[in-house]
């Protein structure tokens, strides 16, 4: 049976304390082979360690709040972006490829949820919003793909799967693939204006027939 334990916050404390941390991730124990789940997992504790991470800890993960409270530098765009390229995009990446092999309806979720973190990351790089604001944002996030996994759980639980809503599912989750490629081009762009000198490369996955294929570039 498909199963989905839901999206797990990185530092558990802070998901504890109400906080939030743009590097979310699912647990893929119900959904992968434990080879991929290592995989993941490796490259999430690449991710924790990583200079842009370890650089930017204190606005991610607050141990204060007012320390949020403010918007983000040139500096930090920088790093914000050097940590998106990466560290963050190409853990989603693996998270799509092992998704891709489960069921399109997980992809439409995970990709859906990370063009609407993305975005608010956009609002982030452009001093529209805080960091505190841009975390209360990922919570929300949070909320809204927590939901759309239980329904998922529920649907293909409850055995309503077939050839018909996993078309549906095909072309949902491609148009959410092509809402995710925009906004990872629209953060870039947005950060180049603040930090000219950050690299731009993206991830792109897209959908050949029912496997789906992921390249970066």
């Amino acid at each position: 049976m498909f199963q989905l334990k839901g999206l797990l916050i990185l530092l558990a404390a802070l998901a504890a304390a109400g906080g939030a941390v743009s590097a979310q991730r699912i647990a893929f124990g119900d959904i992968a082979s434990a080879g991929e789940e290592r995989v993941v997992d490796a490259c999430y504790g690449r991710l924790r360690s990583s200079p842009p991470f370890l650089a930017l800890k204190h606005r991610l993960v607050p141990t204060d709040v007012r320390l949020a409270d403010v918007k983000a530098t040139a500096e930090e765009v920088g790093l914000l972006l050097d940590y998106h390229l990466d560290f963050l995009w190409p853990c989603r990446k693996l998270e799509l490829e092992a998704a891709g092999r489960q069921h399109p309806a997980l992809v439409e979720i995970l990709a859906e949820t990370y063009a609407r973190l993305e975005a608010s990351a956009v609002e982030l790089v452009a001093g529209r919003v805080s960091w505190a604001e841009w975390l209360e944002r990922t919570g929300a996030v949070d909320a809204w793909t927590d939901r759309q996994l239980v329904a998922v759980r529920a649907w293909l639980g409850g055995g309503r799967d077939s050839a018909f809503t996993r078309q549906a599912a095909l072309n949902g989750a491609a148009i959410a693939l092509h809402h995710w490629t925009d906004r990872q081009r629209t953060l870039m762009q947005q950060s180049r204006l603040i930090a000219p000198a950050s690299l731009q490369r993206f991830v792109t996955c897209l959908y050949v027939g029912s496997r789906l294929e992921c390249t970066s570039s």
